[in-house]
């Protein structure tokens, strides 16, 4: 559903210009990454090509996984509040580290039991871990785009003439260029635009 809608976008941005098979396809290699073409994608116009080119960053690997895990933590917390009540079922065996149940059944120092008894529960560090993999995520995600971006952004803006940026007999900025690259290389897509 997904391709056939950014295949109607893109359809619609090219005023019909480009037939709807090439921009349905098109938008097919955008969601599944899969790098075959049946139009050149530098034909396409800008907005075009961005739009492409956001349907390949949200449909990435690494960004498609975000969603799932806010189901996850949407499950979690459901689940908890169908239970009667976190601090009722806290005591639960079900719902106590293995490490805390081992200490109700040996006899322990008092601070060590203490402190055990003090864990979160599994509830509480699922949706912890689940948290902190949204924004490692991010963070990385982040961070390689902007570090790839600048760099390969600067090496063209340096090390190339601009002519070998054209598209329809028009120079791309090399930034531009630089972004192309970065989305489609780490989504596995390898659309170019010249």
């Amino acid at each position: 559903m997904n391709s056939l809608l950014y295949g109607l976008i893109t359809w619609a941005i090219e005023d019909q210009k480009i037939p709807f098979i090439d921009c349905w396809f098109m938008g097919a290699t955008c969601v599944f990454t899969c790098e075959l073409q049946t139009y050149d994608f530098g034909s396409f116009s800008q907005a075009s090509q961005i739009i492409l080119l956001l349907f390949t960053l949200v449909s990435g690997r690494t960004v498609s996984t975000i969603p799932a895990i806010f189901i996850k933590i949407f499950q979690a917390k459901r689940k908890s509040n169908t239970a009667e009540d976190i601090s009722s079922t806290r005591m639960d065996d079900n719902n106590i580290l293995p490490v805390q149940s081992l200490a109700r059944q040996t006899s322990v120092d008092p601070v060590l039991r203490k402190r055990l008894q003090s864990l979160p529960d599994p509830y509480h560090l699922r949706i912890t871990a689940y948290i902190i993999l949204i924004v490692l995520i991010v963070s990385t995600c982040l961070f390689i785009y902007l570090f790839t971006f600048f760099s390969v952004g600067f090496w063209f803006k340096y090390n190339y003439i601009l002519q070998h940026y054209s598209q329809i007999n028009k120079t791309v900025n090399p930034f531009y260029a630089s972004l192309v690259v970065k989305i489609t290389s780490f989504n596995q897509n390898g659309l170019t635009s010249w």
